[in-house]
């Protein structure tokens, strides 16, 4: 039961996140850390994203539960809970691997950030789509992902 539960929440968290309607008010408090799953079989191709979380209101990264996932069509298919902070300490990086097939080929990939110590939940609204074995952002240039 409780499994259904936890499906239940994120489909009611998506919901929620897409549909809110003031900019100020595009995030989610849960009850639970979300339970996001990816089935690599599924999937003959990837693409990686290597990004910064650009946020006053979230501090991705602080704990260890917080964590990023990349969604095609409401179905996860990229987490990254750990960062790798730069060598000069000033920024945490998130390298993600976002996994599809041929035909998601410049489907959007909407950017969920789970923020722990929060329990909050917001949708990144930095356009990224899937392109298979592309790479986005770098060590020097990382993708900045903006709540």
């Amino acid at each position: 039961m409780k499994k259904y539960t936890t499906i239940l929440t994120n489909i009611l968290t998506l919901l929620l996140c897409v549909s809110c309607g003031s900019d100020d008010a595009e995030f989610v408090r849960l009850e639970e850390i979300p339970q996001w799953n990816v089935n690599s079989a599924k999937y003959q191709s990837s693409m990686q994203v290597v990004c910064t979380v650009n946020s006053e209101s979230l501090k991705i990264g602080d704990e260890e539960n917080d964590m990023i996932g990349a969604f095609i069509n409401g179905e996860c298919r990229g987490i990254v809970i750990k960062p790798v902070s730069t060598e000069d300490n000033l920024q945490s990086l998130f390298y993600l691997v976002i996994m599809g097939n041929q035909d998601d080929e410049d489907e959007k990939v909407e950017l969920k950030l789970f923020d722990f110590s929060q329990m909050r939940l917001e949708l990144s609204d930095t356009n990224l789509v899937f392109k298979e074995s592309k790479k986005v952002g770098s060590v020097s240039d990382p993708l900045k992902l903006n709540v």
